[in-house]
């Protein structure tokens, strides 16, 4: 169950003072380096690229994301994180607070199981994308 409905459905002050939703026009970003924001993101409706930039400042994309899938930084990479995130189309994007996400995932065991199965299936499809083809 993702974690919207889950905690939607405990219906806790808590959860809708840490969650909000916000609409992206095409091609802006929702965050770039150096911003280090607080936030993990749920990509509600659209689809947003993600990626980081050359040393002659091109952008690269590392992967496609869409509706549905969650992004940003959880903040246990001790400063490397340089990635940004912009929409390729008009987005909904839900905002949750990221002391709120980290709890949530953390203290209750629906959504820390959740949260596992959700990280192996981005993992796995990292994979297939930088493995090469036999």
């Amino acid at each position: 169950m993702p974690l919207w409905l889950f905690k939607k459905n405990q219906g806790t002050q808590i959860f809708f003072s840490s969650v909000k939703e916000i609409t992206v026009s095409k091609n802006e970003f929702i965050y770039k380096p150096p911003l280090t924001e607080n936030y993990m993101y749920e990509l509600v409706e659209g689809v947003v690229k993600l990626g980081g930039y050359s040393e002659t400042g091109e952008e690269n994309t590392y992967d496609v994301i869409y509706t549905g899938d969650y992004f940003g930084n959880l903040k246990y990479l001790n400063g490397q994180f340089f990635e940004f995130s912009k929409t390729l189309i008009d987005s909904r994007i839900r905002i949750y607070d990221l002391t709120f996400f980290k709890k949530a995932i953390i203290e209750n065991p629906v959504t820390s199981e959740w949260f596992i199965a959700y990280l192996l299936k981005r993992w796995c499809l990292a994979e297939k994308k930088i493995r090469p083809s036999k």
